[in-house]
């Protein structure tokens, strides 16, 4: 959250309000397919995990990054996006 705040010279992001926003933009997105296109995929949760959250759950999230080429990794029952620094 910290990179967000700076991004935008605020002082803070609250972490609740960001991920409620990014979920409602990744299944606009899903609605808008083709036409407006948001790459909603691109967010992680912290330390590079999937968000089960996203249209389609977890398979339609490593599916999405797969596509790109990344590796994904699974620890205990959840998916990480692996080396996404």
């Amino acid at each position: 959250m910290a990179h967000l705040a700076r991004e935008h010279n605020a002082d803070t992001a609250c972490p609740m309000t960001a991920g409620i926003f990014v979920n409602i933009i990744a299944h606009a997105s899903e609605e808008c397919q083709g036409l407006d296109e948001t790459p909603y995929w691109h967010t992680l949760k912290k330390g590079g995990e999937l968000n089960e959250k996203y249209p389609e759950g977890l398979p339609g999230h490593q599916q999405k990054l797969e596509v790109e080429g990344h590796l994904i990794v699974l620890r205990g029952k959840r998916l990480f996006a692996q080396g996404y620094e």
